[in-house]
């Protein structure tokens, strides 16, 4: 049963993912590439162009900050399950560079933006994971 479930978990965030980061609808139909190499300027640069007045604006916003943020969440498990890793350092740094991959590719088929915050929330979410998991107290993970 405990496999099914292990199974079912690592296909499930896998698909996903996959999915959130390369075909969801705001990903497709890009004629060009787009890259954000400066950390934080355009996050804030958005910020200050929303509306006074909560609207779909600030509901994408927020959506891309803290999505970015909870995808990565269950990703240090996912690395656990699958390769056995299990102290924090190498749960970030396998974050970090799965996240750097990822819009390597999106810049690469044009699907999305580029961007470096997206690494950083991203990266934000896995040391969220680790947390999560050292809390827990379940598994054995080295600090």
């Amino acid at each position: 049963m405990m496999k099914l479930l292990k199974d079912f978990f690592i296909v499930s965030y896998c698909s996903v993912t996959i999915y959130i980061v390369f075909f969801a609808r705001r990903r497709r139909g890009l004629s060009e590439r787009f890259l954000n190499v400066v950390p934080i300027k355009y996050k804030l640069v958005e910020l200050a162009k929303l509306s006074p007045h909560f609207d779909k604006e600030w509901y994408n916003f927020y959506l891309n900050l803290f999505g970015n943020i909870a995808l990565f969440v269950p990703f240090p498990l996912l690395i656990f399950l699958v390769i056995g890793v299990n102290e924090s350092y190498k749960f970030i740094f396998i974050s970090f560079f799965t996240s750097l991959l990822i819009e390597i590719m999106q810049y690469t088929f044009k699907v999305g933006v580029a961007d470096i915050d997206d690494i950083l929330l991203n990266t934000i979410g896995a040391i969220v994971g680790v947390a999560l998991m050292r809390g827990i107290g379940r598994l054995n993970i080295h600090a």
